[in-house]
């Protein structure tokens, strides 16, 4: 009896201290949130616990016409760019990865899939300026090695996404199948393989689209004044200014996020379920 008393309290124990630490957690990742929110609509906020004064001008500021919507717009195109060249690459490669029995070709692909974590930005930024500045790749600063740049970074999220969806839906089988019944290699792709990638594809654009827009190291090294992207102009803004620009920026991009998720969410309660 006492012995397991005794592990009741120890099991009681270790129950509080992990809630404790998940609080901590919850607190450490929403309490900035909350003050980041409070800063968008603040007019002044120095050494007191709220702003002296709510505006929205800071949210006027971003959505008028000026450097800032027109660094935003130019973030969002090259995260789009990203994005569309990331899964038209995507797709072909994981496929060939999958279907392949060389060993080689398949620790090509893991290694490739640690290039963001491995190289910092800023190592490709320099390899980049040293490797095309030469007049037939055109100035740095110039939007496609940009493109290329934040290509390079994303690419890995948007592989390592589409190879999991493959792996989990197992696709060689359902391939088979196609084959046992005549299916073409057309029907094969955009009837069977697409439509049962799209869950690894919109997962996979989420985190390249969310990697490219908030890309800063390397864009500060590539990109001309007439190129900046809006990281680098929010960051000047912070410099010169209060950060409340950055502040709204962010809730902005909670907002739009938060808003994906709950359309992905939502899509998933409807249910998804592999087609062939």
């Amino acid at each position: 009896m006492r012995a397991a008393k005794v592990t009741m309290i120890v099991q009681a124990v270790i129950d509080i201290l992990q809630r404790f630490v998940v609080t901590c957690i919850l607190l450490f990742l929403i309490l900035p949130m909350i003050a980041i929110t409070i800063g968008s609509f603040g007019d002044s906020w120095f050494g007191t616990i709220l702003p002296s004064g709510y505006t929205v001008r800071w949210y006027q500021e971003l959505l008028s016409p000026g450097i800032y919507r027109d660094a935003l717009i130019r973030s969002l195109i090259i995260a789009f760019i990203a994005v569309v060249l990331s899964a038209a690459i995507a797709v072909p490669t994981v496929y060939a990865v999958y279907f392949s029995e060389s060993e080689r070709l398949k620790r090509v692909f893991d290694y490739v899939l640690v290039i963001p974590i491995a190289i910092p930005p800023l190592v490709i930024a320099i390899g980049t300026l040293q490797s095309f500045d030469t007049a037939w790749f055109g100035p740095n600063g110039a939007w496609y090695l940009i493109v290329a740049g934040h290509l390079v970074l994303t690419l890995p999220f948007m592989l390592s996404s589409v190879m999991v969806n493959m792996e989990s839906i197992d696709y060689q089988r359902m391939e088979e199948a196609a084959d046992s019944l005549g299916a073409s290699g057309y029907h094969k792709t955009v009837k069977i393989l697409l439509p049962n990638l799209v869950p690894g594809i919109i997962s996979g654009s989420l985190m390249v689209f969310a990697r490219s827009l908030s890309e800063y190291e390397f864009s500060l090294f590539l990109s001309t004044f007439q190129m900046r992207t809006f990281p680098v102009i929010l960051y000047e803004a912070f410099q010169r200014e209060t950060g409340f620009t950055s502040a709204a920026t962010a809730v902005i991009i909670y907002a739009t996020m938060l808003s994906i998720l709950g359309l992905m969410l939502l899509s998933e309660r409807r249910g998804w379920k592999p087609q062939l």
